[in-house]
């Protein structure tokens, strides 16, 4: 036998290795700051969320009160939101718990949390515990830094829509308005790296309509229209065919006065139309005029037995070539490229 003294809880008791003495475990040890005393007596850590402030016997942790937030375990203290935020109740774990003011949301901006002003294009709104962020569907946004959760950006566009982001607050997809479109959101973006600022969608061409943003260029014919790059850095639709019964114009300057013009009398005429190219330029100017002569000038006793232009009798070539029809004077008051 061997007999043992043992100090617990102030009471002193005197046996043998299974004397079992009444122990009043609540105040049997003082846990630090950051700890509690668990279920078996022992210490532990508060969980994230929750702290200790003082060396003690606690059996448990305090949850970090509204607008604070700790997420680390085992700590004396919270840290507290971001001027302009809350949270929704308390024993939040992490800073994204807060939540910014209307038109603001949290970001975390060089290390430091902050509320974020709302961008033009974005819709930022306070909801309890959710930070509501909204964009519109077909934009491209995203965050900045390593786990993306710093300030959102904006990168792209619906068709459309232009990108304007030169400056962080007003970042906006810029919608074409009526009578305008765009084929590509970084149009006439001269400098990218800096941003893209306010600029001006393409001219409807009067071949077609533009109802404005997501309706873009709608042909008003059957024609065939081709999308080119000019030197000013914008994707535009240029005419490239028309169908039977209409000529191409195609301006060399201005793809606003691009269409497809019908002769006034082709429907009475249209087997003498000569296949001639689809694009009239501005080297063969007569092209155009002898397209909308043919159909003004066809004699009505062969008019249902030419095949075309290959096959043009000497009397009506000399016909087309002197004759001056109605498309004709049209033709002169609009410039024809390719």
């Amino acid at each position: 036998r061997q007999a043992l003294t043992m100090q617990l809880s102030g009471k002193v008791c005197l046996g043998l290795f299974l004397l079992v003495c009444a122990v009043d475990v609540s105040r049997a040890v003082d846990c630090g700051a950051g700890q509690y005393v668990n279920a078996t007596g022992a210490c532990a850590d508060c969980a994230a969320g929750t702290v200790s402030w003082t060396v003690d016997n606690s059996t448990q942790c305090t949850p970090c009160p509204a607008g604070s937030y700790q997420w680390q375990e085992g700590q004396q203290g919270c840290f507290q939101c971001p001027t302009g935020s809350t949270t929704n109740g308390g024993g939040k774990d992490s800073a994204s718990a807060c939540v910014c003011e209307d038109e603001k949301y949290l970001a975390n901006i060089n290390g430091n949390w902050a509320c974020a002003v709302c961008p033009a294009g974005l819709e930022c709104t306070y909801a309890p515990d959710l930070g509501v962020v909204a964009f519109q569907e077909g934009e491209t946004w995203v965050r900045e830094g390593e786990f993306e959760v710093g300030r959102w950006m904006l990168r792209g566009c619906r068709e459309g829509y232009l990108l304007v982001n030169n400056t962080y607050e007003g970042q906006m997809c810029s919608r074409c308005p009526i009578n305008t479109y765009s084929v590509h959101f970084m149009d006439g973006c001269t400098d990218p790296e800096s941003g893209c600022g306010t600029r001006s969608c393409n001219d409807c061409p009067a071949g077609g309509s533009c109802p404005g943003g997501l309706g873009g260029f709608t042909p008003a014919t059957q024609s065939e229209w081709e999308t080119v790059l000019n030197s000013a850095g914008y994707h535009q639709k240029r005419v490239s065919k028309c169908p039977k019964e209409f000529v191409l114009i195609r301006s060399p300057d201005n793809p606003a006065l691009d269409e497809c013009t019908i002769c006034d009398q082709v429907t009475t005429c249209t087997r003498c139309e000569p296949e001639y190219p689809d694009i009239m330029s501005a080297g063969a100017p007569g092209l155009g005029q002898a397209m909308c002569r043919d159909c003004t000038g066809c004699p009505d006793e062969i008019k249902d037995n030419l095949p075309g232009a290959a096959s043009l009798p000497a009397s009506l070539s000399l016909l087309l070539s002197g004759a001056v029809g109605a498309c004709a004077l049209a033709f002169t008051s609009a410039a024809r490229v390719v």
